[in-house]
């Protein structure tokens, strides 16, 4: 299965001139945990913040005006990422041992087409495996049958 399969193709984006505030705001709009920060002109992929991040990088430090923090200032730079051709597997292998809970996904092209998070991987997972859970259970059922038959 490819990341391509199960990621989130909307993906919240913003310029790295924005603020923290406008983050958060975006954040809420859009019922989600994180933006992907851009660098503009070319709109590639420098960085994430999350909504953990405004609350230890900006909140817990006493920083009352969201507003004068750039997101620049506060995105994490080390930007993990994925090709949405890359096996779901090798998605998972490279996010652990990183610690993030979302990684952006890059198409053929180089550009931001989606983001991979958790909650995408349990979902598809578990999916997957209730497949197969009722798939055992019809076969042990038709052997039973079988076996009542002879």
């Amino acid at each position: 299965m490819k990341v391509r399969d199960i990621c989130t193709r909307q993906v919240v984006t913003m310029f790295d001139d924005g603020t923290v505030l406008d983050a958060a705001r975006l954040m809420r709009a859009h019922h989600v945990g994180d933006v992907i920060v851009l660098r503009a002109p070319d709109e590639s992929p420098i960085g994430i913040v999350t909504d953990r991040d405004i609350v230890v990088g900006a909140v817990a430090l006493g920083v009352s005006d969201l507003a004068s923090i750039f997101v620049r200032d506060l995105i994490t730079r080390d930007l993990v990422t994925v090709n949405d051709d890359d096996d779901v597997f090798t998605a998972m292998e490279i996010m652990w041992p990183h610690g993030v809970r979302r990684i952006p996904v890059l198409g053929a092209d180089g550009r931001l087409s989606g983001i991979l998070t958790y909650d995408d991987l349990v979902h598809r997972i578990s999916e997957q495996l209730a497949d197969l859970t009722r798939t055992v259970k019809r076969q042990v059922e038709r052997e039973k049958a079988l076996r009542v038959g002879t």
